[in-house]
Parts: C-alpha cells; sequence; structure tokens
C-alpha cells in the first residue's frame, strides 16, 4: 500500500545553521515519504542562496519580507502531500515525529489539526500548548490556543479554510486560524506522545520589545469579527487582570505600545466589522477555557 506523502515546511528568518541542522535531522525520521519546502522571511544571513545551492532536494520558498508565521501560507500553497507539517526552524524533532503525525491524523478523520507537546530545548520545561486534563493520546487532548511550531495538518484544512491571516503578526495568528478551523467542522487536539523541542530566538527581539502594540491591536480586532457583543464584555474584565501583570513591574508590555495598539487597530475596525462572524458559543467555551485558568485545564506557567 502506498504511503501518502507529508509536505515539511521549514520557516526561516536568519537562521541558517538552525535551518540546515533542522534539514538534516528531517533526513533522519521513520517515514520516508516526505518532501522538505523551505519558505525564507527575507533573511538577511544568506540562508536561503545557502539551501538553493547545498540542498537540491528541497524546496526554496522566498517571502518578499518578514510575514511571520503567514509565510508557512506561501510554503502550503507549494505544498504537494496530502498531509502539512509546519516548523520553525530553531526546532528540534524526534526521528519519529512524521510517523506520529500522520498516526494521528489517520486514526482521527474529524482531526483537522494535530499539535505536539512542546518543551525548552535547553531546560526541557514544558512550553504548551494549554490543553484539557481530560483526553488520550488517541483521541488527543482537546486545545484551541495552540501554538503553530510543530503542527500537523490536513491539505483540506488548508484547501477550505485558508492558512494564517496576513493581518495578524507575532500574536493571535494561531487563535485566529484555529477559529476559522473549527468553525469549518474540523477537530483540533494536542498529544503528549507527539513532541518537538524549540530553541529560543534570538532573532525576534525588535518585534517581541513591541509585543504590547501587536497584542492589544490584534486582540481589538479578534473581538470584533469573533466574539459575540454579549461576550466581550465579559472577555475585557478577564483580560483586564492579565493586561496589569503585563504592563507591571515584572511585566513585558510597554504600556505606550498598548496605547499605540489601540490606535492601529482603528483603520481596519471596519473591515473586521464587515467581516464579522461571531463564534458559536461552543467554540467560545473553548476559547475562555483556553486563555483562562480553570480546572479542567492545564496551564503553561
Amino acid at each position: 500500500m502506498k504511503q501518502p506523502q507529508i509536505s515539511v515546511i521549514i520557516l526561516n528568518w536568519n537562521r541558517k545553521q538552525d535551518t540546515v541542522n533542522l534539514i538534516r535531522q528531517l533526513k533522519k525520521q521513520t517515514f520516508k515519504n516526505f518532501e522538505i519546502i523551505v519558505v525564507d522571511n527575507a533573511s538577511t544571513d544568506g540562508s536561503a542562496a545557502y539551501v538553493k545551492c547545498h540542498y537540491s532536494d528541497v524546496r526554496l520558498v522566498r517571502a518578499k519580507n518578514n510575514q511571520a508565521l503567514y509565510s508557512f501560507s506561501l510554503g502550503m500553497k507549494q505544498a504537494r502531500g496530502e498531509y502539512f507539517v509546519l516548523l520553525a526552524c530553531d526546532t528540534v524533532v524526534p526521528a519519529n515525529l512524521l510517523a506520529k503525525h500522520l498516526e494521528k491524523l489517520t486514526n482521527n478523520p474529524q482531526l483537522g489539526v494535530s499539535c505536539p507537546s512542546t518543551y525548552d530545548h535547553s531546560t526541557k520545561r514544558y512550553l504548551g500548548p494549554n490543553r484539557a486534563i481530560k483526553g488520550n493520546n488517541k483521541i488527543g487532548y482537546q486545545i484551541t490556543y495552540f501554538d503553530g511550531n510543530g503542527i500537523g495538518l490536513r491539505r483540506q484544512v488548508f484547501e477550505q479554510v485558508g492558512g494564517y491571516s496576513q493581518d495578524y503578526f507575532i500574536c493571535l495568528e494561531e487563535l485566529e486560524w484555529a477559529v476559522r478551523i473549527l468553525s469549518a467542522g474540523f477537530k483540533v487536539a494536542c498529544f503528549t506522545d507527539v513532541k518537538i523541542y524549540h530553541k529560543k530566538s534570538t532573532t525576534a527581539g525588535e518585534y517581541r520589545s513591541r509585543l504590547g502594540y501587536y497584542y492589544v491591536r490584534n486582540w481589538i480586532w479578534f473581538y470584533l469579527q469573533y466574539l459575540p457583543w454579549r461576550a466581550i464584555l465579559e472577555f475585557v474584565k478577564l483580560h483586564f487582570g492579565s493586561f496589569r501583570a503585563k504592563t507591571g513591574a515584572k511585566g513585558y508590555f510597554n504600556k505606550l505600545d498598548c496605547l499605540w495598539g489601540i490606535i492601529a487597530s482603528f483603520p481596519r475596525i471596519s473591515k473586521y466589522l464587515w467581516l464579522r462572524q461571531p463564534v458559536s458559543d461552543s467554540i467560545l467555551a473553548r476559547i475562555k477555557a483556553d486563555l483562562f485558568p480553570n480546572k479542567g485545564h492545564i496551564y503553561v506557567q
């Protein structure tokens, strides 16, 4: 019986050696029927040229500028496989990663996205995602707010709902995409026996230093497009405590950046009101469960 093909899409931005290391790891996978696509986010360290010169069997897609996770969509558009696996280049993967994702997706016909358990490469600390306590590694553990790194998905998901939003940047890209995936009737689940190890990125500092800007701007857009009107005030209250912690003495959000985020949201408010499609009560409950502590979930500290 012929094995289905998996398209592995690596996203790189100025991490040439990490990209090379990941390509080498992938060539040791136990599952063999896959292609590798490297999407280069306009790197300036020679990454794209190096991959093109030294890896003729790897397909290279060049983004015109750094579009963060949206650039995965550029790779998915070029992919030939029945299944996709999306990887940040600064990831260390076990030899069975592709086989594990294929196992989960083929054994669960309604599963649209198979998410790994992510660990810090240096400390081995669990990084996420937040997940339901109830579940098992056959059907998975329910999640909504997944980390886009290391996930496996069906081609059908991309063809039906598209990929990451081009508007969202750095914050909430995964949640916004997950809402569309869930609304289309697919399931999203995490598996504790599918593992990846993520290194701490040193190339995204200029964007991470402005997290408050993207966080506030993108949440405003998300509220307007996806939250029922009756739920917005409740979410604002729930977010208030989190926001105070993030802008406090030990926080990592700059209050001025948050203010600029509010202002920056204005030009596209009409767009998101036009696109408005409030989520169902069941999806709304899932979002709340993933974002705000409750007894039924495991949370990353």
